[in-house]
């Protein structure tokens, strides 16, 4: 991917030109006639993963209605800014850019952010359709090199919505940590239980835009948000993100899948679903 050296006035300007082109089909999406959002876009918040000692992938995702088809949007596709600073008032920002939310990728993005120095706390945001996002914090890895004294971090992982709440997420946020490694089950595909504390949609994730609300579902909730805005995850797959069978029960014999459909649908939106170097966009523009 080419990198353009350009300065931060003339990406704003082609970036607030491009948003506004008319060749962008923004006919019947939620946006004032000077092309701005009239509803909230990062109701989802805003996550940052995968951090190496020169790079960080920062990830959101546009839904002013996160339980409706493609979050509520009908555009055909949108422009999403991007600020990294060493100051949480973006006095000094260190790298920005543009990223191309569609609606293939349900309105996610995600920017793999390089060059930046080892073992550094740096903050950043999201700007859309003349809506800023929440401020994330995220942190490099140690270079490769490195001897630190102490790593922080936090392990989460089988996190069913209906089962509680996420109140030890909200620790975390609070925590100085430099990682959350999630090991998996990031969602739970069932429908409603008649016991949950709070529920599912009344579906059972099969298809790819039911697997799209139930990561909505989840990430609604605020103390899960937190924690993704105060530090970088490492997440893996665990069976509910691809319903294996088998796995789930703990047995010994190899697993199944029980739909290959589940193992497309689930992985993909995995992949959209979370800051992963896996998921990140093969057209973004960068500008440091």
């Amino acid at each position: 991917m080419a990198v353009n050296i350009i300065s931060r006035r003339n990406t704003l300007k082609k970036s607030l030109a491009f948003f506004m082109s008319s060749s962008l089909g923004l006919t019947g999406c939620r946006l004032s006639p000077r092309g701005q959002f009239v509803e909230y876009p990062f109701t989802l918040g805003v996550a940052s993963g995968d951090p190496l000692s020169d790079s960080v992938v920062l990830w959101t995702r546009l839904a002013p209605r996160p339980d409706e088809p493609h979050g509520g949007l009908t555009l055909d596709h949108a422009p999403v800014f991007w600020q990294l600073s060493e100051d949480e008032h973006f006095k000094n920002i260190s790298r920005h850019g543009v990223e191309i939310a569609k609606p293939g990728s349900a309105f996610s993005i995600h920017a793999d952010v390089k060059g930046l120095q080892p073992s550094r706390v740096y903050f950043y945001r999201f700007i859309a359709g003349g809506v800023a996002s929440p401020t994330g914090r995220t942190r490099t890895a140690p270079s490769p090199d490195a001897f630190p004294g102490v790593i922080r971090i936090a392990q989460a992982g089988c996190q069913n919505f209906e089962s509680g709440y996420y109140t030890a997420y909200r620790h975390m946020a609070s925590d100085d940590l430099d990682l959350i490694i999630h090991t998996g089950d990031y969602i739970y595909e069932g429908g409603q239980s008649p016991h949950g504390l709070r529920l599912h949609q009344d579906f059972r994730c099969k298809t790819l835009e039911q697997y799209r609300r139930r990561y909505a579902l989840y990430k609604s909730d605020l103390d899960l948000q937190a924690a993704h805005a105060a530090h970088p995850f490492s997440a893996v797959w665990d069976d509910h993100e691809i319903k294996i069978i088998g796995m789930a029960q703990y047995q010994v014999r190899p697993t199944r899948i029980e739909n290959p459909l589940h193992l497309k649908h689930g992985g993909n939106i995995c992949r959209l679903g979370l800051p992963s170097l896996r998921a990140r966009s093969s057209s973004s523009y960068t500008a440091a």
